[in-house]
């Protein structure tokens, strides 16, 4: 009886040790996979021959080849896959005016996830429904002295992840520099 005592006891410290740990280990393992996502890896694109004299930096070729297009209304859109996508917009509109464009939005619900005084995350849901909850940002920058709005590509639906590496890459969106 003594034994089949130490045999339970020995069993439930071990699947508790073991669920403690896999979750520890879980989330260690995506904040690992999530940093790689964001940091490692990128290169940078020369924007000059898209009319904007800035450089931005993405992910390379390990995670697909991005392509990079000109629209026809002069914004500049960064895909790879269908995991990542922004759109650059010379003389783009502030933050507030994005929030007030979101808040007069009649179908989805808005929580911000992040703000900052040049940049927000959201999430757009709508309430009482299946569909799955989008997750979007939008960024202002300053480019030769003009307002440039970098946000989440608005035809492709993201998870939060992404979208946070997005934003890593967005922030490097800069003035180009001549050597």
């Amino acid at each position: 009886m003594k034994l089949l005592n130490q045999l339970i006891i020995a069993t439930v410290v071990s699947l508790a040790f073991a669920c403690g740990n896999g979750s520890t280990n879980e989330s260690e393992d995506e904040k690992l996979s999530e940093n790689n996502l964001q940091t490692e890896g990128m290169k940078q694109i020369d924007l000059s021959e898209y009319e904007l004299n800035a450089t931005i930096s993405v992910p390379d070729e390990s995670k697909g080849e991005a392509e990079v297009v000109a629209t026809d209304w002069g914004s500049i859109v960064i895909s790879i896959s269908d995991w990542y996508g922004i759109e650059i917009v010379p003389f783009g509109i502030s933050i507030e005016e994005k929030k007030a464009e979101l808040t007069a939005d009649l179908v989805y619900s808005v929580e911000y996830l992040t703000e900052e005084e040049n940049l927000i995350m959201y999430k757009k849901t709508i309430a009482e429904s299946d569909v799955d909850p989008e997750f979007h940002f939008f960024m202002t920058t300053e480019i030769n002295g003009e307002l440039v709005e970098v946000k989440s590509a608005g035809d492709q639906t993201f998870t939060k992840k992404q979208v946070e590496a997005m934003i890593n890459s967005a922030k490097t969106l800069s003035q180009k520099v001549d050597a």
